[in-house]
């Protein structure tokens, strides 16, 4: 069984908010709950996958990395012009200003609309007591970022 959302980014605002231990965030502004003022309009989608320590990914928010971004990781960001995108990350340990924010995850499992050629091996993570259906979540973005 699959469930799938289509979130049009142009009528919408993504943010990324951290939860309370993971990642070590300074900004208690960005914390998980919602803003009163928000009411029905906020939604809590989905966690963002694994933990930094296992994925071995990075984290950015509100100009300042938490932890170092990786190159070759599939990467939600939403850029200071409003656009979300998921990408191939190849800007670097450091997000640069035009990223908002930027949550790692594991490789890109499609790019560039090719699936990946690792999808046999274990790269995305191992399950609890080796269970074959387990949840998972995902984020995806069209041809067009939209």
């Amino acid at each position: 069984m699959a469930g799938l959302a289509w979130i049009d980014t142009k009528r919408t605002k993504v943010t990324l908010n951290p939860a309370a231990r993971s990642p070590p965030c300074r900004s208690r502004a960005a914390r998980w709950t919602c803003p009163k003022h928000a009411g029905a309009s906020c939604w809590r989608v989905f966690n963002s996958g694994f933990k930094l320590s296992d994925s071995h990914g990075g984290f950015a928010l509100n100009g300042h990395t938490y932890a170092t971004m990786q190159d070759g990781q599939a990467t939600i960001v939403g850029y200071s012009d409003g656009r979300v995108d998921v990408i191939d990350w190849q800007y670097g340990p450091r997000a640069p200003s035009s990223v908002s924010f930027a949550r790692q995850n594991l490789p890109l499992l499609v790019n560039q609309g090719r699936p990946s050629p690792n999808l046999e091996n274990s790269e995305w993570g191992a399950t609890v007591g080796n269970a074959v259906l387990v949840w998972r979540s995902g984020s995806a973005s069209t041809v067009t970022a939209t």
